[in-house]
């Protein structure tokens, strides 16, 4: 008896492990992200792919599942991206050039001047070799703004919606840097 109450227990206890994680390419991505206590649910997820290269696996984390991008970039609500890196092919000055880019491709040249000192302080937190299987989380609460960690360890926050929906923008707006990306981030 004593043997098969540990087999159902490892069996349990393996059924709720694996779901609480969705396989992405090369990267497993949790299925619920917690920062400041606030917890999120994975809306979607897929992967940056630049030509026939993977570069990374990113997972989309809101309060409550959607697929109107609009909607979520524009709201005042707690949402997050996990960016995990899954290609050697990502350096920092490569990260930091792509978000430049992003930035500049989906959001007008108004938004882009104005939010320019905030980009460039956000861009500072994106230090250090980066390697395969880091993991960058983009959060923002309307408390306190977006922030930025790597590994779990926090880079910093910058304050403002208007500075979220710009970020954001990278990979939802109208016409995202990778619209198959988009897609995966919206499906739920």
């Amino acid at each position: 008896m004593k043997k098969l109450f540990v087999f159902i227990t490892v069996v349990l206890a393996t059924i709720i492990t694996t779901n609480a994680q969705v396989k992405i390419g090369d990267a497993t991505l949790p299925s619920t992200l917690t920062f400041k206590e606030q917890a999120l649910e994975l809306n979607g997820a897929g992967i940056r792919k630049k030509l026939w290269f993977k570069l990374y696996s990113a997972g989309l984390y809101l309060n409550k599942k959607s697929n109107n991008a609009s909607d979520i970039v524009n709201t005042d609500q707690p949402i997050a991206i996990r960016l995990h890196i899954t290609s050697s092919l990502i350096s920092t000055g490569k990260l930091i050039g792509a978000v430049q880019d992003g930035f500049e491709k989906t959001n007008n040249e108004s938004t882009v001047k104005k939010l320019q000192p905030k980009l460039d302080q956000f861009i500072g937190f994106i230090n250090g070799e980066i390697e395969i299987d880091d993991k960058y989380d983009i959060f923002y609460l309307p408390s306190t703004g977006l922030s930025i960690s790597k590994n779990g360890v926090h880079k910093g926050t910058i304050e403002g919606l208007d500075f979220k929906k710009a970020v954001f923008n990278i990979w939802l707006a109208q016409n995202p840097v990778d619209e198959d990306l988009k897609e995966s981030l919206l499906k739920n």
